[in-house]
């Protein structure tokens, strides 16, 4: 595989080269949730483009190589993975961009469009909000198999409002990234520890069996990464897949 190519099962503790949200992958992998299938390319490569240097010939030929030996006909989707994403002190959530690749593109045109979100206005906004210096931003790219569910959601497991021990299930058709950034109008589902419905729409398109396994999934993260959690998921066909996991700040 290229050099700057790394399985999701290999990836190092090395936060700076592959990124927060590729390190917590790495991480929920390892402790037996189901992730779907991902290579990342590491920040090597966005650091040369930072500098003018045209790597696009070369990363076409082994992206285009590594998902036909990986992925097969399986649809992928490529997502950022900033140094400064899900960290101790910034989440950056929803400020960088992710894109489901189409194959009558090349992968260069992808990484340049998430490489380049990390030098827009919205990102540019955060970077002044947060005290970043744009200079230290390092971007790695996860190639990840694509999963549309029937279900997407995101969870937390605290009300950082109420300051109570309850898990928030926030979910909507489509994607986790449109309840993050508040474009699309979702439901809420809150339970407490013990898996009492503490309240909830008239109908939920899910079973106990899943708020139950999600119950379980968070205590489980909270205690590797010590801290509150809020995770993102897909379901389909009553699977939960585990798309990102950061500290709740």
């Amino acid at each position: 595989m290229y050099k700057n190519l790394i399985e999701l099962s290999e990836i190092c503790q090395n936060e700076e080269l592959c990124g927060g949200k590729a390190h917590y992958l790495f991480l929920l992998k390892k402790n037996g949730f189901n992730v779907p299938d991902a290579i990342v390319l590491n920040a090597i490569p966005y650091g040369n483009y930072i500098q003018g240097k045209d790597d696009s010939e070369q990363l076409n030929r082994a992206i285009l190589k590594a998902i036909d030996s990986k992925f097969g006909t399986k649809r992928v989707i490529f997502r950022s993975s900033a140094n400064i994403e899900n960290t101790d002190d910034t989440s950056s959530a929803g400020v960088f961009e992710s894109f489901v690749y189409e194959k009558e593109n090349a992968p260069y045109q992808y990484l340049k469009r998430i490489w380049d979100s990390s030098l827009d206005e919205k990102a540019k906004g955060y970077y002044e909000l947060t005290g970043i210096n744009k200079d230290n931003v390092k971007m790695a790219v996860i190639i990840q198999q694509y999963i549309s569910g029937q279900i997407a959601a995101v969870i937390q497991s605290f009300d950082i409002v109420n300051e109570l021990p309850i898990m928030l299930i926030e979910y909507a058709s489509g994607s986790t990234s449109a309840i993050v950034d508040g474009t699309i109008d979702a439901e809420f589902i809150s339970v407490s520890r013990d898996n009492r419905i503490v309240e909830k729409p008239e109908t939920v398109p899910f079973g106990m069996d899943i708020v139950i396994e999600l119950n379980n999934s968070i205590k489980i993260l909270e205690d590797l990464l010590k801290s509150h959690v809020e995770v993102e998921i897909q379901i389909e066909n009553n699977v939960i897949y585990y798309l990102q996991v950061r500290k709740l700040l």
